[in-house]
């Protein structure tokens, strides 16, 4: 049977005046609580999240926010070129004992925008992001910059992302026109809510 796919009409994100409109909403919300973290999550391998995460981070960085971007996506760096896993990164810093967090944080070639890579030690990254060091690894980075941005892996392919999304601040659902199916959604939606994850909004993606 074919999947029946999410394609609910909505606002669309498909160009840059797109991600400046969620930049206002959440420094909105910001006027009503405190926000430092964001986890950008989806529920399929091809929702597009790394590049909506990126751009979100760009977004802010434009303003002159001081912006880092976390990669947490296992996905991602099975997709990508060698030079992800060739670089010192979160799993690495969790994993074996590292007490300074500049030795994993590198430029991103962007203005005011720093970057963690996912890293190089084959690990449960799962435990990992639930360890006590990951606690005090997130005081750290929400207290040296603005905003933390975390790249995540597929909610409906690993539980990273309930663990991730429970250390945030607020997560972004993101959901990708023609790709994402309306129970991939539920599904995702009903898993952070489970851990009562603080939803900010959604982000439908038309690329």
């Amino acid at each position: 049977m074919r999947k029946k796919k999410f394609n609910k009409k909505m606002n669309y994100l498909s160009n840059g005046r797109q991600y400046q409109l969620i930049r206002t909403t959440i420094l909105h919300k910001m006027l009503e609580k405190p926000i430092k973290s964001i986890a950008i999550v989806s529920p399929d391998e091809l929702s597009g999240n790394s590049i909506v995460t990126m751009s979100l981070a760009k977004s802010f960085a434009n303003i002159g926010k001081r912006v880092l971007l976390v990669n947490t996506n296992t996905q991602s760096v099975k997709n990508s070129k060698n030079e992800e896993r060739s670089e010192l990164g979160i799993i690495d810093y969790l994993n074996e004992g590292m007490t300074e967090i500049r030795r994993i944080i590198f430029p991103s070639g962007y203005k005011n925008l720093d970057y963690i890579h996912y890293g190089i030690s084959e690990a449960d990254a799962a435990s990992l992001f639930s360890s006590s060091k990951m606690t005090e690894l997130m005081a750290q980075m929400n207290e040296q910059f603005d905003l933390v941005f975390f790249d995540t892996t597929p909610i409906c392919v690993s539980p990273d992302s309930q663990v991730i999304s429970a250390l945030s601040d607020t997560t972004i659902l993101n959901i990708r026109r023609g790709v994402s199916t309306k129970k991939g959604y539920r599904f995702s939606k009903k898993l952070l809510e489970s851990i009562e994850a603080d939803i900010l909004g959604i982000t439908f993606i038309d690329f």
